[in-house]
């Protein structure tokens, strides 16, 4: 095939290492746009679930032209948190010198994260590769991770004077099998991208489904969920840098999903997010001093100074069929709320959902007595000066609302507390870039 290329790589036959540690990849298959990576065997039988690591990009990418220290980025940072907490070491032929760099900053956050881990484990390259885009776009060109929830959404908006490349995943939140609502997730997205005058690519790719979640979860207890407290971000970036570092765009925004005010160890956070760098490429944790009632308060604003329309959102992790917002789920309720709070209309922001019904459901919900984060308390101290005043249903509803006893679902563990003081200094210092008082606090 014109655009088919093999690696395979042996043990003995690459540099220095090859005797005393396998290299991580077995085998490695470009297609044009598509890529294949079938790992070492010990490590698939490790931790994965399924012997191909996949990603398909659209068919304008040429993968084949691209170096394969770029070309297996997505590959690396996927698997990189696995790699440091299972204490062995393979090696890998190539690594991007700024990435290489990026990975031991990187690895010293998830010693202070997840400290029941000694994160020792180590990927050697055999060669350490400078790579740089041939055009690079200038600052008025940006990437945006975009899954169309209201975090993405409002950080598009509050960049939307650049020239924005949306990129949104699928096989993340939306698994391959469910063909219709992919469909209909691709097709909001695409919209959206329309409306506002972007552009947008698509990225497929089966991490989520490739590794072994079962084996992940028994690592440690301080990581309940392997892929959101230690992949998001990384994955996320990770696939993307291929597309960015082909297409010369030298930033990429990971829309912020908490604040300061639960600091804690997660996945995406500003100091992982904001220390990523790849081949000139950097990461940036965009909107993390806003709280999610803010980031609706800011969308609204920017639509109605500048004239256009309200965006319609799509906030629910799957629940809905259709890809679109099931108004029963955590992520529905707390922003519909947030929402309604700012006097405006559910629908237009795409929710189906009456007050009578928004009422049932959230008694419903609150009756299985589940976390709840600060964005619902934000919500109701808001109540007190409701902006909605002049709808008396809306009113009235949120007169219920107030008399909902949310804090005693606002639960920490003892353990985490404890911590709060270094997380609190480890979200300030990630959210202004320092690297070195990073590592004076590692060293510390």
């Amino acid at each position: 095939m014109k655009y088919l290329i093999f690696y395979t790589f042996l043990f003995g036959i690459f540099g220095c290492y090859s005797h005393e540690y396998p290299n991580i990849i077995s085998s490695i298959k470009v297609e044009k746009n598509k890529l294949y990576i079938m790992p070492e065997k010990s490590f698939t039988q490790d931790f994965l679930r399924e012997s191909t690591f996949f990603i398909e990009y659209e068919p304008t990418t040429n993968l084949t032209k691209l170096p394969f220290s770029i070309v297996t980025v997505p590959f690396v940072m996927c698997m990189m948190p696995i790699i440091w907490a299972s204490n062995r070491t393979w090696t890998i032929n190539s690594i991007d010198k700024e990435l290489y760099e990026s990975l031991k900053v990187l690895r010293s956050v998830f010693k202070l994260f997840y400290p029941s881990l000694s994160w020792e484990g180590d990927l050697v390259p055999k060669k350490i590769k400078m790579n740089a885009s041939k055009q690079v776009k200038d600052s008025k060109h940006i990437s945006v991770l975009f899954s169309g929830g209201l975090d993405a959404v409002c950080s598009s908006f509050r960049h939307n004077n650049k020239e924005q490349l949306l990129i949104t995943l699928h096989g993340y939140d939306v698994p391959f099998g469910k063909k219709t609502m992919w469909h209909n997730v691709q097709q909001q997205c695409q919209g959206f991208a329309d409306k506002y005058g972007h552009q947008i690519s698509f990225i497929h790719f089966n991490f989520r489904s490739v590794i072994n979640v079962q084996k992940l979860a028994k690592i440690s207890k301080e990581i309940p969920v392997w892929i959101e407290y230690t992949s998001e971000a990384l994955s996320h970036i990770g696939v993307a840098i291929p597309l960015l570092f082909e297409r010369g765009y030298a930033k990429i925004l990971m829309a912020s999903s908490v604040t300061q005010e639960y600091p804690f160890a997660y996945g995406t956070h500003p100091a992982i997010d904001n220390f990523i760098a790849c081949a000139g490429i950097n990461a940036f944790h965009d909107g993390v001093k806003l709280t999610r009632l803010e980031k609706v308060k800011t969308v609204k604003k920017i639509a109605e100074n500048q004239h256009i329309a309200k965006p319609v959102l799509r906030v629910c992790w799957g629940n809905d069929k259709q890809g679109g917002n099931c108004c029963m789920c955590e992520k529905c309720l707390r922003t519909m709320h947030e929402i309604l709070i700012l006097g405006e209309d559910l629908a237009t922001w795409g929710f189906n959902c009456s007050l009578k019904e928004l009422k049932h459901n959230t008694e419903k919900f609150l009756e299985t007595k589940p976390y709840i984060g600060s964005n619902w308390f934000e919500v109701q101290e808001h109540s007190t000066k409701l902006i909605a005043k002049k709808n008396k249903k809306v009113a009235s509803y949120f007169e219920w609302f107030k008399t909902l006893d949310l804090h005693s679902l606002h639960t920490i563990s003892a353990t985490l507390e404890l911590r709060r003081t270094l997380f609190t200094k480890l979200w300030k210092i990630g959210k202004k870039r320092n690297q070195q008082a990073l590592l004076d606090t590692v060293h510390f």
